[in-house]
């Protein structure tokens, strides 16, 4: 029979889905935190099993190198410039999630690869309250995914969102598909972390790529973050609302658009004034 997991305070089963009790409104933490720490000792023996293997390649000292680096990285998320500038002029304003986006008539779904499907897909990974989770990427530097949602890879404050940061071992589309889940089957265990274990779980998907020969961080940035045009990297989930004071850093790619350009330095020390680093970087 499986563990039901019950409030501290009232003996209530706690809901999947929310971060109160339902009976007694007392903090349960957030669902996607609560999911991976569900998870830790499945994600725990798949580790023990790969570090198998990483022992018999003679790659300890790398490997744990590696982890630790992951364990540093950087939480960036991609938008479009515009939109943070609205950001930054109302700090009333959120940064909505696509559904809630879609809900609220701010935008349309498009009739692409991923629109149709992201229901479906991402209840399969946070059941019930998928509408609630942010994407991202985790990068050993400032740049996320390139040529996704906009031209603006945000660099989110760890301390404004670890508590509510989870990681997934990659794109929920391509993870579903790999694992050949229909609809309603559940996800197995063991494919996400808890912000603290982050490592771990970027150990686990990428051991085999480790080279003795080789070393140090950019090397480890391109084994964790690889651009192209379906590219693979680590995915962190943030549940609930990003405020602008969630933002650390802003970084512009050079071969970022003339009107992205333009609006980058008009708003430049818009920017600087509200504590958020920024710059163009050489694509």
């Amino acid at each position: 029979m499986e563990n039901i997991e019950k409030c501290g305070v009232c003996n209530t089963a706690i809901p999947p889905a929310g971060i109160n009790c339902d009976v007694c409104q007392t903090s349960i933490g957030f669902p996607n935190v609560r999911l991976a720490n569900k998870e830790s000792a499945a994600l725990g023996s798949r580790y023990q099993m790969e570090m198998e293997s990483v022992k018999a390649r003679n790659v300890q000292n790398l490997a744990h190198n590696f982890e630790n680096a992951v364990d540093k990285a950087n939480v960036v998320m991609v938008r479009s410039f515009i939109d943070l500038i609205s950001l930054i002029e109302n700090e009333n304003k959120l940064v909505s999630t696509f559904h809630q986006q879609v809900a609220g008539g701010a935008r349309l779904a498009e009739n692409n690869k991923y629109d149709p499907m992201r229901a479906a897909i991402e209840s399969i990974v946070h059941p019930l309250y998928y509408e609630k989770i942010h994407y991202a990427a985790l990068s050993l530097d400032l740049i996320g995914v390139k040529n996704t949602y906009g031209e603006a890879h945000i660099k989110l404050h760890d301390e404004y969102i670890k508590n509510r940061t989870t990681f997934f071992e990659e794109n929920p589309f391509n993870l579903v598909k790999k694992l050949k889940l229909s609809a309603g089957e559940p996800l197995p265990p063991g494919y996400r972390s808890s912000w603290l274990e982050r490592g771990k779980l970027a150990l686990c998907k990428y051991h085999a790529n480790l080279k003795e020969d080789e070393s140090g961080r950019d090397y480890f940035q391109d084994i964790l973050l690889v651009q192209r045009d379906n590219p693979d990297y680590m995915e962190a989930h943030i549940y609930g609302s990003i405020h602008m004071k969630c933002i650390e850093a802003v970084t512009l790619l050079s071969d970022a658009s003339n009107t992205t350009k333009v609006l980058f330095d008009a708003k430049k020390k818009s920017f600087l004034m509200k504590g958020i680093k920024v710059e163009v970087r050489q694509s």
